[in-house]
């Protein structure tokens, strides 16, 4: 019996990661870029990730640090 469903599928790979904090607010932004990760495979159908802007607080921020 030949199967032509496959398991493999697209996964979003972190291609850029930025770290910014303004004094003025006191806030800290990450930054995140994705890109597919099976995009070099010919024919393959290409999978958008978008990416995101987080905006946390720098108490909040720092505490996820600690928790690291």
């Amino acid at each position: 019996m030949t199967s032509k469903d496959s398991n493999v599928s697209s996964v979003p790979e972190l291609t850029d990661f930025e770290v910014s904090y303004s004094l003025l607010t006191n806030e800290v932004y990450l930054s995140t870029s994705f890109t597919d990760n099976m995009d070099c495979i010919p024919n393959w159908p290409l999978q958008e990730f978008p990416d995101q802007l987080i905006c946390i607080s720098r108490a909040k921020a720092v505490v996820l640090i600690e928790e690291l």
